[in-house]
């Protein structure tokens, strides 16, 4: 039988072996977020078309409901897959990706997602989380080791 240390020891070292697992994993599901970003924020819009200032080259926008459209991809540039870990009882994994992108002082991401009182939303923040899932869930639920 068992002491309640070796137990106590092995399962510490089950613990931190998981944890030293979650990290990459938590990598692995960030650059899937921003993988499905980089989808979900390209293609062809059915919104209006309109010319882009100082050029004779016109582009469609988004229609309300579509994922906002591409100008010059400055907005589907400015993201990157971020990783933070939060370190309570257990460890919590925050994959992500994010875009910085401002406009006077509020989040880009979030005027488009949510739209505002002039415009109406161009969600694409679901649709990224959508189409990552599937490979997200395939990540964490291999077995570890």
């Amino acid at each position: 039988m068992q002491s309640s240390e070796s137990v106590s020891g092995a399962t510490a070292a089950i613990v931190r072996r998981i944890k030293a697992q979650m990290i990459p994993r938590g990598f692995k599901a960030a650059q899937q977020l921003y993988n499905s970003t980089q989808i979900v924020l390209s293609g062809i819009r059915s919104g209006r078309i309109y010319r882009i200032p100082n050029t004779v080259r016109r582009y469609t926008a988004s229609a309300p409901g579509e994922a906002p459209a591409v100008r010059t991809g400055t907005f589907r540039a400015s993201f990157h897959p971020t990783v933070e870990t939060e370190e309570n009882n257990g460890l919590t994994i925050h994959s992500q990706a994010k875009s910085g992108l401002s406009v006077s002082g509020y989040l880009l991401g979030s005027i488009l997602d949510e739209g505002t009182a002039r415009m109406e939303a161009r969600p694409f923040k679901d649709k990224v989380k959508e189409r990552a899932a599937p490979e997200i869930r395939k990540i964490f639920s291999v077995p570890y080791e």
